[in-house]
């Protein structure tokens, strides 16, 4: 397993020995996109890993585009998924697929109870937050739309990416007023169709090849709204890909036909080729260890804190 330091020290320190004649700032350049590039998308990996996750009652990812609705308060253990939850609070909570058509949301009157609909895109980004509260917000039907989609009235709502993440927040006034809170849970509508979540390919402690393969693909289903943090992600994408087409180039071809003297030969070319792999990976070995005692020594920057969440 592979944690952000190491993803990009490896990162980085890889492609500098994959290109010798780089010299010390274009390594540092590289080195920062790295760290952008792995911030950029973690966003994306864990909401991706979180819509595929199983749940505790039937060991099942829920159905995207279909309600979860938790019936009990949080207590002190096993309450957390993603961020601490509210002890005061039930959560009701789906992701959404508009590459099919519009979905439709329901939020019900709760007679002055608070109760909020949070709609992020998979970077996490608020989109729109609807309560009964909130001027221009009033409970009725929505229609949640996909990003090429034009609205035609207030009571559409263009995302920003084509999946999102709902969560319902309803507030309750101890446990004798749960029964009340079900029933309002049971009249949030999300109608949508309803097919089982894509796997998960990656975690934020995969390896870097696993996290970067599951990124690009995340990348691809939903891009990004806003341009800040892709180009990082690009520029080492396509570092990856020369590094890795250098390394293929020095791999002998074997001929079509094999003769004694042939196998002779490509088992020497062959040997050749490994240790000069070998003096690749000792040099990446070596530079990986001195920018990771770079990263780690410089202290820890804001960008760090964006893992938190």
């Amino acid at each position: 397993m592979v944690e952000r330091r190491s993803f990009i020290a490896a990162l980085a320190g890889g492609l500098w020995a994959s290109r010798p004649w780089a010299d010390v700032r274009a390594a540092a350049g590289l080195q920062e996109a790295a760290r952008d590039a792995w911030l950029f998308v973690l966003p994306l990996i864990e909401l991706a890993a979180l819509r595929a996750r199983p749940a505790l009652n039937d060991g099942k990812p829920a159905p995207i585009n279909v309600l979860r609705h938790g019936r009990s308060l949080a207590g002190p253990k096993k309450s957390r998924a993603v961020t601490t939850p509210n002890n005061d609070t039930l959560y009701s909570t789906a992701f959404v697929d508009t590459t099919k058509g519009p979905v439709r949301l329901e939020v019900p009157d709760c007679n002055g109870r608070y109760l909020s609909v949070q709609i992020t895109d998979m970077y996490t980004n608020n989109n729109f937050i609807l309560s009964p509260r909130a001027p221009g917000r009033a409970p009725g039907a929505w229609r949640l739309l996909s990003p090429d989609s034009d609205p035609r009235d207030a009571r559409e709502l263009r995302l920003a990416t084509p999946h999102a993440w709902l969560t319902v927040r309803i507030l309750v006034e101890g446990q004798a007023d749960l029964p009340a809170v079900h029933a309002i849970q049971d009249r949030v509508g999300l109608e949508g169709p309803a097919f089982p979540p894509p796997s998960s390919a990656a975690t934020r402690t995969s390896d870097w090849p696993a996290y970067f393969a599951a990124a690009q693909q995340l990348l691809e289903s939903d891009p990004p709204p806003f341009k800040n943090g892709l180009d990082a992600f690009i520029r080492v994408r396509d570092a990856v890909v020369e590094a890795i087409s250098r390394v293929q180039a020095m791999l002998p071809r074997l001929p079509r036909r094999l003769t004694p003297a042939s196998l002779k030969r490509r088992r020497l070319e062959t040997r050749c080729a490994c240790v000069s792999v070998l003096l690749m990976v000792g040099l990446t070995l070596v530079r990986t260890w001195a920018i990771s005692a770079t990263i780690l020594s410089s202290g820890r920057s804001s960008l760090w804190s964006v893992s938190a969440r």
